[in-house]
């Protein structure tokens, strides 16, 4: 399980990150059965934490194009990445 609700002091990292990304990208590229998703297929991961995994790939990916050396901001590689492209 991934819930996080227990231990809300500790802060999610960018591994736990991709991993509840990994998990919910797996659960909607699986049909759905008449027209609904099977909340089990998400193994327990909340709302908030796929919110935070998804404020963490964002600012990991702008800071990754931020650094690139040609110093051009790679925005549309990030919308392509979060799937918003």
């Amino acid at each position: 399980m991934f819930s996080r609700r227990e231990s809300t002091d500790k802060a999610m990292t960018i591994v736990e990150a991709e991993r509840i990304l990994d998990v919910v990208s797996t659960a909607l590229q699986k049909p759905a059965v008449g027209g609904v998703r099977r909340r089990s297929e998400l193994k327990g991961i909340d709302v908030v934490d796929i919110d935070t995994a998804v404020k963490l790939r964002v600012a990991r990916l702008l800071l990754e194009s931020l650094a690139m050396p040609n110093g051009k901001a790679g925005c549309v590689p990030i919308a392509v990445e979060i799937g918003l492209a």
